[in-house]
C-alpha cells in the first residue's frame, strides 16, 4: 500500500495521522504534499449534499468535501458585517467507517479560521447576493498571531458565534485502532459530537484561558459540560485526550477561537496517574479537574 503523506492523512482524520506512522515508517516514502495557498468553498448545492473544495494545488483538497448555506448578518445587537453560515469541511467516508466534519461558526472576511491542519484567513465572498463561494488563503508562518499557532495533527474544534457552529467529531478510537491494524474491518465504533460555548481569557492569578466544552447529545439544552485549560486531559468516550491549548477569539487579529486537542487517546495506567483529568458533567457542577 502506497504510504500517505502527513498533510493527506490530517484530511482523512487528523487522529489518523499516529496510527499509520508504523506503515510508513516500514520503508515506503511518504509524499510530502505542501498546504494549497488558496482554497475556495462553495454553496450548498441546490439538492443537498456537499461540493468538493477547490484550490490552486487539487491534491492538497483532493477527497475533501465541504459546503455552506449563504450570506447574511448577524441580526440587531450584533457587528453589521456579512457573514456565511453553516460553514462545513469534512474528509471523505473511508470504507464506510467515518465521517470527520468540522462545524464551523459564521464566519467573516478577515476572519483567522484553522483548516485542515493550516490556519487560513477568509480572504474574500465571492458575488455574496448570487450565492458565490468563500475563498480563504493560507497564513504563513511568520504572520501568526503570538498564542494562535496549532500542530498539524491535532483535532482543532472551533468557538460557537451567535448560537452558531462551533463543533466537530471525534471518533471511537479503540474500534478506529482496531480498523486501521485489519484492512477488512469495518469502523463500528461510537462517537461524540463536542462543541466549544465560550473561551473566556485568564483574570488575574489564573493560569491560561478556560473553555466550556460541551458534549452535543439531542436538541436538548442540557448537555454535559466541562471546563478545561491547557494540559488538562478531557475525557471522551472511555478515552482522555490531552488539551494542547486553549486559544480565546481575538477581534483585532481575526482568530475566531478554539480548543486544540492531542490525536491520540491517554488510556489505562497513564489516564489513572494523570493529575488533571476533567469529565463531562451537568451544567451545575464545578469546574476543574477531578
Amino acid at each position: 500500500m502506497k504510504c500517505l503523506g502527513v498533510v493527506q492523512v490530517v484530511f482523512v482524520l487528523p487522529l489518523l495521522l499516529s496510527l499509520l506512522a508504523a506503515e510508513c515508517s516500514s520503508g515506503a516514502e511518504a509524499e510530502a504534499l505542501e498546504p494549497s495557498k488558496k482554497i475556495k468553498l462553495w454553496p450548498l448545492p441546490r439538492y443537498g449534499g456537499a461540493d468538493r473544495l477547490h484550490s490552486e494545488d487539487g491534491r492538497f483538497v483532493e477527497g475533501i468535501d465541504g459546503s455552506y448555506k449563504g450570506f447574511k448578518d448577524a441580526g440587531p445587537g450584533f457587528p453589521q458585517r456579512t457573514y456565511a453560515w453553516d460553514v462545513v469541511i469534512h474528509g471523505p467516508m473511508s470504507k464506510g467507517r467515518v465521517y470527520p466534519g468540522v462545524f464551523y461558526p459564521p464566519l467573516a472576511e478577515g476572519d483567522l479560521v484553522p483548516i485542515l491542519g493550516y490556519l487560513y484567513r477568509v480572504a474574500s465572498f465571492g458575488l455574496p447576493q448570487w450565492r458565490g463561494y468563500i475563498e480563504f488563503e493560507l497564513v504563513p508562518k511568520n504572520e501568526i498571531p503570538a498564542g494562535a499557532a496549532f500542530k498539524p495533527d491535532s483535532f482543532v474544534i472551533p468557538m460557537m458565534r451567535f448560537n452558531s457552529g462551533g463543533w466537530a467529531r471525534l471518533p471511537d478510537m479503540a474500534s478506529l485502532r482496531e480498523a486501521w491494524k485489519d484492512r477488512r474491518k469495518a469502523y463500528s465504533g461510537d462517537y461524540r459530537d463536542i462543541g466549544v460555548d465560550k473561551i473566556e481569557k485568564p483574570q488575574e492569578g489564573e493560569k491560561g484561558p478556560i473553555a466550556t466544552i460541551r458534549l452535543r447529545r439531542g436538541l436538548t439544552a442540557e448537555h454535559p459540560r466541562a471546563e478545561v485549560r491547557a494540559g488538562d486531559v478531557l475525557m471522551v468516550l472511555e478515552y482522555g485526550h490531552e488539551v494542547r491549548n486553549v486559544v480565546p477569539a481575538d477581534e483585532k487579529t481575526g482568530v475566531i477561537g478554539w480548543v486544540e486537542l492531542a490525536p491520540m487517546p491517554i488510556m489505562g495506567e497513564e489516564l489513572a496517574k494523570h493529575p488533571r483529568v476533567v469529565r463531562f458533567v451537568k451544567p451545575a457542577a464545578q469546574r476543574g479537574p477531578q
